[in-house]
């Protein structure tokens, strides 16, 4: 769903692709292959001196004979370079491969460069003919770890939906290989880990859940064996898909009385059925239906059962609950997980929601649990969670629940890298926060004494600098008066101006100016009323400034594009964005494209809906459907994927809370937001763009 030109080539749509990695751990028994050649002029470094990579080639359940295995290493040189092939060897007459890694070929100087194989070719039925239509991928990971723990892997569908569908966003289909600039190591790199939260990498078997635990001693909020995290996957879609494909590899008509038509049926003109599966990932709403008759329940991967009628769209999306105890007050380490936001290394930390206890939890990118901390009633009811360029870590508590939901907390809790906590007295009902790039901190504040209701607020200041010895002095900026709720968003632009937007009732924007004459100062300039702006929730920047804007709480849900300027003005189109699936919007992200993904919680399904730049829907008309709980704030990662808070506490009646995961499906954006923020006023802002 991303248009990006290719050199020469026709604007395609981009969406995900992944990864899976593989461990010595994963055992499958697999015979000798056929003799390997080894590619030894592309890169230089460490000489690899053990180990033997092996496995099979299987199409749905039958070994595929003959077919070209090549070992690559992704591109280097940019998004969509070209990869590097390291080695080519053939599978035998059972499917099977061997790559002899102590034979001469080298990594990367930092062993860092991620490797994958692919599977091409070869008799996959008993005709004995070569299907040129069977192209199967699986990833490895980085060439260190998999020299000094060679693997056994599958390459089959499953592998190829897994690894596809999380590392969708560095996959160039006309070159058919994976590539990254080096600003962006850390998105592919933690792309390829989210395979493992899909497919096993050693049986080719979709995981239907698998639990991932601490692993920490429980000193300064480190979570332990006993506090666990149940992940889950789409497994039944996986396997969907990976029937779909299943149909033109097992085509016994000469490969064409399946294999062409479903090409036409996916689009984007795929040649086989590596680039099939990346199209369903690209344009997960083209012809869904006709897609899924190619087999989609009749497949060969029935267990776990396959979806029995065609889906929405193909995204895939992964639950992480909570299931244990952390042993402080706070029951489990997802409650109520309805706040989130991206560190710079990918970590995932959510603000919980208690009625009794509040909490911070940090997940790492692939979903393991790190920490547990501000769980001893430092908050409470948080409303806003930010982090600054620093990873340092901010929460605002909004009410002193359980004493009482009319009267405002005043607390701004922040969680610095080191590991301390440092609690700032701020005013009252303090929401939304945003980080300028030195690390300031400004707070939306309400200064309400009546829940959700819309009060005269204040904008606060907390400098950067803090220590937990030595605490900076929380200020006040802004004049008070200004109609502000705990759901009014804040965002800072390329000239370093404060937006925020009215919530509750009111349909203003405020522009807070900046100056710098000895120090710098923000001016609160004339609130504008935008008229595609109704009842503005949240907010979002983009790459060039301008300001998004949910209109909350409606059921015909739409979505207000505010045009910033320098000098504190603002203008909008007259009528706001709809479809895709908006109704009662709360918060919206922007992605590494500009495009925009927003949180729906209705009354009955609730789903994310993504907007291109220019207000076109790509999301289908009832959203994305996964699996939500009254879907709150909403982030991108520098991987692509989407990461949903779930604000009920119960969760889904097996773990107590969790948080959601669309694979893959967004385009790589900058983490944290204040990272993408200019060094210099007027600079070139990097929010709402690729890393």
């Amino acid at each position: 769903m991303r248009t990006f030109n290719f050199s020469g080539k026709s604007p395609i749509l981009i969406q995900g692709l992944a990864v899976v990695i593989a461990s010595a751990s994963m055992v499958l028994a697999a015979g000798c292959g056929a003799n390997s050649t080894i590619g030894r002029t592309a890169v230089t470094g460490n000489q690899a001196t053990k180990g033997v990579i092996n496995g099979r080639v299987h199409g749905g359940r039958q070994p595929i004979t003959g077919a070209t295995v090549t070992l690559w290493e992704a591109g280097n040189s940019g998004y969509f370079s070209s990869a590097i092939s390291l080695a080519t060897t053939t599978t035998d007459g059972s499917g099977n491969f061997n790559f002899q890694t102590n034979a001469p070929y080298t990594c990367p100087t930092s062993g860092s460069g991620i490797l994958y194989m692919t599977a091409k070719g070869g008799v996959t039925t008993t005709g004995g003919v070569n299907n040129p239509w069977a192209n199967l991928i699986a990833g490895l990971g980085p060439c260190a770890n998999v020299l000094s723990s060679p693997p056994t892997v599958t390459i089959n569908e499953v592998s190829t939906v897994g690894t596809i569908f999380a590392l969708q966003q560095f996959f160039n289909p006309a070159t058919e290989s994976f590539g990254y600039p080096s600003t962006n190591y850390t998105g592919l790199n933690n792309a390829g880990d989210a395979i493992g939260n899909l497919v096993n990498s050693a049986t080719g078997q979709v995981y239907p859940s698998q639990t991932r635990c601490g692993q920490g001693s429980g000193s300064n909020g480190t979570l332990t064996s006993s506090a666990c995290v149940v992940i889950t996957p789409e497994a039944a879609k996986i396997n969907t898909i990976a029937n779909i494909l299943a149909a033109c590899i097992n085509d016994v008509s000469s490969y064409t009385a399946v294999c062409a038509p479903l090409a036409t049926a996916i689009g984007g003109s795929p040649s086989d059925t590596l680039q099939m599966a990346y199209y369903m990932a690209a344009t997960p709403t083209n012809n869904v239906s006709a897609v899924y008759s190619y087999g989609g329940a009749s497949g060969p991967f029935q267990t776990p059962v396959p979806l029995s009628s065609a889906p929405a769209d193909w995204t895939i999306g992964v639950t992480y609950g909570s299931e244990s105890n952390t042993g402080g007050s706070t029951p489990y380490i997802l409650g109520g997980p309805e706040l989130l936001a991206i560190d710079s290394l990918g970590n995932v930390w959510i603000a919980n929601y208690s009625s009794s206890a509040g909490s911070l939890t940090e997940l790492s990118h692939n979903g393991t649990p790190m920490l547990n901390v501000l769980n001893t009633g430092q908050i409470v009811y948080p409303t806003g969670i930010v982090i600054d360029p620093n990873n340092n870590v901010y929460v605002s508590d909004y009410e002193k629940r359980p004493v009482s939901t009319t009267i405002f907390n005043n607390q701004v809790v922040e969680y610095t890298e080191t590991g301390g906590s440092i609690a700032f007295t701020v005013g009252n009902g303090p929401g939304q926060m945003v980080s300028d790039p030195s690390g300031n901190i400004f707070i939306v504040e309400t200064s309400s004494t009546v829940n959700s209701v819309v009060g005269p607020g204040a904008l606060e200041e907390i400098p950067a600098g803090s220590t937990v010895t030595s605490p900076t002095t929380p200020v006040q900026i802004g004049s008070t008066g200004q109609l502000w709720s705990k759901n009014s968003g804040i965002v800072m632009d390329q000239n370093y101006n404060i937006w925020i937007g009215g919530a509750g009732n009111s349909a203003h924007v405020y522009p807070y100016t900046y100056s710098y004459s000895g120090g710098p100062t923000w001016t609160l300039g004339t609130p504008a009323t935008p008229s595609c702006l109704t009842k503005g929730y949240g907010a979002a920047i983009d790459s060039t400034g301008n300001i998004w804007l949910p209109n909350g709480g409606l059921a015909t849900g739409s979505v207000c594009e505010v045009y910033a300027s320098s000098s504190g003005s603002v203008s909008g189109p007259s009528t706001a964005y709809t479809g895709g699936g908006l109704a009662y919007p709360y918060y919206v992200a922007v992605d590494g494209a500009g495009n925009l993904w927003v949180t729906n919680d209705t009354t009955s399904v609730e789903a994310v809906s993504e907007f291109t730049n220019s207000g076109t829907a790509l999301s289908p008309s009832g959203g994305f459907v996964h699996t939500f709980a009254e879907t709150y704030a909403i982030a991108v990662d520098a991987s692509g994927n989407v990461w949903v808070g779930n604000y009920n506490v119960t969760g889904n009646g097996t773990t107590y809370g969790y948080i959601t995961e669309i694979v893959g499906a967004a385009v790589p954006t900058v983490t944290p937001i204040a990272a993408g923020l200019p060094s210099s006023v007027g600079g070139t802002m990097k929010i709402g763009t690729r890393p």
